[in-house]
């Protein structure tokens, strides 16, 4: 079976880089013939063509620096000419399948899909669509471009929405949540729900570590990630120190990075900004309660959180319930989080880690590989 992936850079990196190394590396075991598709050489990862790109010195996401461990012995590289581009109208290129291709498999994160020739698409959504959160400080922006942006997102959804209709493209839902949203926006039943791989193992060794009075939290430094509302419970909270490990790349991540700074100044709070999975790691094994206050399609550093020892404590909303099963743990008001948050930290709940560790076996990255190659070979759909 010939099989193209397409995700247009793994140079930038979260939940859906992770599921194209992951996809990657099973597909490398598989004897197909298969090309990563992208607009910009991947760091640290070498192919069977010899190729290897060096992973930057500093990277500002976790699956970026896994990257540098990637060796793909039988997948190609395949750069799409000419796609270098920011704007929803550059990813039309990426889609252009080669003579051949039996299957294009889209990891790309959210809801990408173009036009194709391919006679069959497995897309992995993320979520549906735009999160309007991640793009209405441009709709609020005075620039011009920053508005012509939001106007293309807006109408590259739209066109996404047509595109997903048709009888070629499985449209392969990351939660039961996303399956719920994306059968009410495409009007049509999506696939199997397969959850996005976690690492399990690593996170399940830094359960040795002694824990301490802390609560963790790993978010990117953006306005939909709610690190400002985790403040506010913080602040409720009057016990344990707070310590957050996240990315800012955009100035408007800097932004809110700088305006999370100003409301914890003083507290003892660690604010780690770019610092890698390393500093991730170190949080985790010593946190004894992990906060988490936005919606998540998943969620995948709840899991690894849960992996670690550590107490989750997650809204009542989107996909949580899905990983955090207990509703002693979710909360619906940033007063009702609070006193989860001194609960857990007291011991209270220390009684549900064993099952909240036997829960997300589920999402092991065997699991989700073991899935997506039954589906990309027909076996599941």
């Amino acid at each position: 079976m010939k099989i193209s992936v397409v995700h247009r850079s793994l140079g930038l990196t979260g939940g859906g880089e992770r599921v194209c190394l992951s996809l990657l590396g099973a597909l490398d075991r598989t004897g197909h013939d298969v090309a990563l598709r992208c607009v910009e050489p991947p760091h640290g990862v070498r192919f069977a063509g010899g190729e290897q790109y060096p992973a930057p010195p500093w990277s500002p996401c976790d699956a970026a620096c896994r990257a540098s461990h990637v060796v793909l012995r039988s997948v190609r590289l395949d750069l799409a000419a000419g796609q270098g581009g920011d704007a929803p109208s550059d990813r039309g290129g990426l889609f252009e399948a080669s003579p051949g291709v039996d299957t294009l498999v889209v990891t790309d994160g959210g809801f990408a899909l173009e036009k194709t020739a391919a006679p069959r698409v497995v897309l992995y959504c993320n979520a549906v669509l735009r999160e309007e959160g991640r793009i209405d400080h441009l709709r609020k922006s005075r620039s011009p471009r920053a508005r012509l942006w939001y106007y293309l997102a807006k109408r590259a959804d739209r066109r996404v929405l047509r595109l997903a209709r048709e009888d070629k493209v499985l449209l392969v839902p990351n939660s039961a949540d996303t399956k719920s949203a994306i059968g009410a926006a495409v009007g049509k039943a999506p696939g199997p729900v397969v959850h996005p791989p976690v690492d399990l193992r690593r996170y399940s060794a830094l359960r040795r570590h002694p824990k301490e009075d802390a609560v963790a939290t790993v978010a990117r430094y953006a306005p939909e990630k709610g690190l400002d509302a985790a403040a506010r419970i913080m602040s409720r909270v009057g016990a344990g120190r707070w310590e957050v490990v996240g990315s800012a790349v955009h100035p408007y991540q800097m932004d809110y990075h700088r305006m999370v700074a100003g409301m914890v100044a003083g507290t003892g709070t660690r604010l780690h900004l770019n610092e890698g999975p390393g500093a991730v790691d170190d949080m985790l094994g010593r946190a004894r309660v992990y906060l988490h206050a936005s919606k998540e399609t998943f969620g995948i550093a709840v899991v690894e959180a849960i992996a670690a020892g550590c107490v989750p404590v997650v809204p009542d909303n989107s996909a949580h319930p899905e990983t955090v099963p207990f509703k002693e743990l979710r909360y619906g008001t940033e007063d009702g989080a609070a006193r989860i948050v001194r609960e857990a930290l007291g011991g209270r709940h220390d009684r549900l880690l064993p099952a909240l560790r036997d829960h997300v076996q589920r999402f092991s990255e065997e699991a989700f590989q073991e899935a997506m190659i039954g589906i990309i070979e027909g076996q599941k759909e």
